[in-house]
Formats: C-alpha cells, sequence, structure tokens
C-alpha cells in the first residue's frame, strides 16, 4: 500500500481552562504548524481494527506553543515553544474525533514485516529521507493509571519502528532483543518487550521523539 496524502483537521484548544488549568499560560498552534496543515500530508498505511483504517504521518502535522495569559507580567519571550512529551499528551487533550495518540498495544499489534514495507514505501516516494529514516519516533502514549508505576512514572515510551530488525535462522523477521546508544542517551526496552518501544529518561536533554497522532479512517 503506498503513501496517501490527508489533511489533519483543527486542534480543539477552547477545551482548555485558562483560569484554573492553566492560570499562567494558554496553548495555540504555531503559525508555521497551521501553514503546514493547510496543505496534505503523505502518510502510511499502519494496520485495521474494528473497520478503521489507521495512517501515520512522515511529518509532525502539529506544533504548539504557550502563550502568557498575562505578557506584560513576563520578561521576554510571551511564547514558549518545545515539542516534548509535556506538549505530546497536551496535544492528545486537543485532538478532535477520529484522531488518536499511538498506544503500546497499537505499535505492538504493528509486525515488523510491516514496518518495513512502511520504510520501503517511504524511501520509494522520499528517496531523500533515506539518511534520516533510523532516527524516526515518535512517543507513545501511556494512559494515567499506567503512569504512575514503574517503569512509567520514571520513563517515557518511545517508539523507533526501524531500528533493531533483524532476520532469525529461520529468515523470520523481528526485533533484535539487545539494542544501543540512540542520540547518546541511554535506553531500555520496555520490560518483557523486544520490540521497537524503548524507556528513555524524563529527566534526559532533547527532544526525544516526533509528536505523530494517528487518523483512523472507517
Amino acid at each position: 500500500m503506498n503513501l496517501i496524502k490527508l489533511k489533519f483537521p483543527d486542534l480543539i484548544l477552547d477545551k482548555q481552562d485558562r483560569s484554573t488549568r492553566y492560570p499562567d499560560f494558554h496553548w495555540e498552534e504555531t503559525n508555521q504548524s497551521k501553514k503546514r496543515r493547510a496543505n496534505t500530508f503523505d502518510c502510511f498505511y499502519l494496520t485495521k481494527d474494528n473497520n478503521y483504517n489507521y495512517y501515520m504521518s512522515i511529518e509532525q502535522p502539529y506544533t504548539i506553543t504557550r502563550k502568557y495569559n498575562y505578557p506584560s507580567e513576563h520578561n521576554g519571550s510571551c511564547y514558549i515553544t518545545t515539542s516534548n512529551e509535556l506538549d505530546f499528551y497536551t496535544i492528545a487533550s486537543f485532538l478532535p474525533n477520529d484522531i488518536i495518540m499511538p498506544t503500546i498495544d497499537l505499535v505492538n499489534s504493528i509486525t515488523p514485516d510491516r514496518w518495513l514495507d512502511i520504510y520501503c514505501e517511504i524511501i520509494k516516494d522520499h528517496p531523500e529521507e533515506i539518511n534520516y529514516l533510523n532516527q524516526y519516533s515518535f512517543y507513545v502514549f501511556i494512559d494515567n493509571d499506567h503512569k504512575k508505576r514503574k517503569p512509567f512514572n520514571e520513563y517515557c515510551a518511545v517508539c523507533f519502528p526501524f531500528i533493531g530488525l533483524s532476520f532469525n535462522k529461520k529468515r523470520v523477521l523481528r526485533y533484535k532483543e539487545k539494542g544501543c546508544w540512540i542520540n547518546g542517551s541511554y535506553y531500555q526496552r520496555l520490560e518483557n518487550n523486544t520490540r521497537n518501544i524503548l524507556l528513555f529518561n524524563r529527566d534526559g536533554d532533547g527532544t526525544l521523539g516526533e509528536i505523530q497522532p494517528i487518523i483512523k479512517i472507517k
């Protein structure tokens, strides 16, 4: 299945409560993000479940910024733009219907063979991406109950779908049981999981994953 072009809808930003939940600032989508979303995104097919087809974009469709409610009371810029785990969960709270964040169960339902097919599809349409796909990654959604327990109370979950693929003696494609160093950061694999979801320290420096929502189409 080749790449298809899809538009990502507006975030529902009026869900936020500026007076109680975020007394000092509110979230806005950046102008650059809005301009990107005026066009379609090249998306690849992930899987099918409950009569829905699931698609993910090659590019990150949303970037949000914190805007101070009272900029005159703050020194410097009234905007703070990042792309981290906090933004990931914030965007998740603003997503419209039929847009979701990737969960552990959904990611683990996608076979290594399918990820390899996706890799080939992207390279076929975008050969310039071949030098960057090994770093393609995205945050994985952890519900609030699990975030209170180990290891998710200490680590954030990031999927690197195109690393660690190998064939066993029977020529079956799978993920290696042991990983390596990525971006100079130490990670561990999810317990009892030898696939492509990696755990990183939350207090580490830098952005570890992209914010990649998934479009569901019936």
